[in-house]
């Protein structure tokens, strides 16, 4: 077994992903416009209709982002795990490593953190929030989707996780 695990994002599905979002967001700011040019006023129920467009179009243009730059979704060696869903930890600071699903059945790799507190301290607030929202729900304060990852599923990348961090933790 390799002591460095890189594994890279599905570029293709983040490239769908956004080239649906960024249509989507287009058309509908498109047909509010003409909604707006045909009615010559603008009142705060049209604005809150239009607004859907435009943040369609923005979080399209993110995931074009992700599968263009193409950044390692998840990177474990003998120091800890870090990468773009996880932020970075020592095995020290991890306690559990295990496999969960979501309400919607999506399939996550899990890591518990000894210190809750210390890692949203260093991380910026959509990082909190997702830590937060995660270790209530499901216990694992580190969530990376098995959804995105390349060529692997949870259950590998849980037990190549676990072998690293005994390996670490018993030295």
């Amino acid at each position: 077994m390799s002591d460095t695990v890189i594994v890279h994002i599905r570029t293709r599905k983040s490239f769908w992903m956004g080239v649906l979002f960024s249509v989507f967001g287009l058309l509908w700011s498109v047909m509010f416009g003409a909604a707006l040019w045909i009615t010559a006023e603008f009142s705060f129920g049209l604005f809150l209709a239009f607004a859907p467009g435009p943040l369609s179009g923005l979080l399209g243009l993110w995931f074009l982002g992700i599968a263009l730059k193409r950044p390692v979704a998840l990177r474990m060696d003998s120091h800890g795990i870090s990468g773009f869903y996880a932020d970075p930890a020592t095995w020290d600071e991890i306690t559990d490593i295990g496999t969960f699903d979501d309400y919607n059945r999506n399939r996550f790799v899990g890591f518990a953190v000894q210190d809750p507190i210390a890692l949203r301290d260093r991380q910026t607030a959509w990082g909190r929030l997702k830590s937060h929202a995660s270790g209530r729900s499901f216990g694992y304060h580190i969530a990376v989707p098995e959804t995105l990852l390349n060529g692997t599923d949870a259950e590998t990348l849980a037990t190549r996780a676990k072998a690293l961090h005994a390996a670490a933790t018993s030295v």
